[in-house]
C-alpha cells in the first residue's frame, strides 16, 4: 500500500502511521477492507444471479420438453426460485448500502487528510543559532531538533550555516 498523503510505498497493513509523514493510516485500511467486502458481496450476487438464471432455464426446458412425466411442476422449484430471488434482492440491497457507506468513508477520509496535512514555513538560520535553539523557539521544545534535522535532511545537526533555509512543519 502507498501512503495516500505523501506517496510512501511499501506500507503493510501493520503500519498504523506512515513513517514518512506520520499520517494515520487506519482509516485507509478500513476503506480498503470495506471495498474488499463489497467486491465479495458483488461476487456472491453474480453467483446467485447465475444460479437463478440456470434454475429458470431448467424450469423452462423441463416445461417445454413435452414428456408426460415432466408436465407436473414440482412445488419445491417455486419455493427454491423464491428463495433465490429473496437472497438476490438482499445481496443487491447490501451492495447498495456498502457502496453508500464506502462513499461516505472516502469523503470523511478526504476531509481528514486535508485537516491533518502538514503546513510549512521557511526559517532562515541566524548567526549563533543551533537546531536545538531553533526547535526551542519554534516548537517550544529544543529536543525536537531531531525533527528539524530529519525534515531538512541534515545529517550533522551541529553544522548549520548562517542564512541556511530550513523548512518548519507545524
Amino acid at each position: 500500500m502507498n501512503c495516500p498523503v505523501c506517496g510512501k510505498s511499501g506500507l503493510t497493513d501493520d503500519h498504523k502511521l506512515c513513517p514518512e509523514c506520520h499520517s494515520d493510516l487506519e482509516a485507509f485500511h478500513l476503506t480498503q477492507s470495506i471495498e474488499k467486502a463489497g467486491k465479495r458481496r458483488l461476487n456472491y450476487g453474480i453467483v446467485f444471479t447465475i444460479l437463478f438464471i440456470a434454475a429458470i432455464a431448467m424450469w423452462f426446458l423441463k416445461g417445454t420438453s413435452g414428456n408426460a412425466d415432466t408436465e407436473a411442476i414440482d412445488p419445491n422449484v417455486n419455493t427454491e426460485i423464491s428463495n433465490e430471488n429473496v437472497a438476490h434482492e438482499q445481496t443487491n440491497a447490501e451492495n447498495v448500502r456498502l457502496a453508500k457507506e464506502n462513499q461516505e468513508l472516502k469523503a470523511r477520509l478526504k476531509t481528514f487528510a486535508e485537516q491533518t496535512k502538514k503546513r510549512e514555513k521557511t526559517y532562515v538560520v541566524k548567526e549563533g543559532e543551533s537546531l536545538y535553539s531553533i526547535a526551542r523557539k519554534v516548537y517550544g521544545n529544543g529536543y525536537r531538533y531531531v525533527d528539524l534535522a530529519k525534515d531538512n535532511k541534515i545529517e550533522n545537526p551541529d553544522q548549520l550555516i548562517t542564512g541556511q533555509k530550513l523548512i518548519i512543519y507545524y
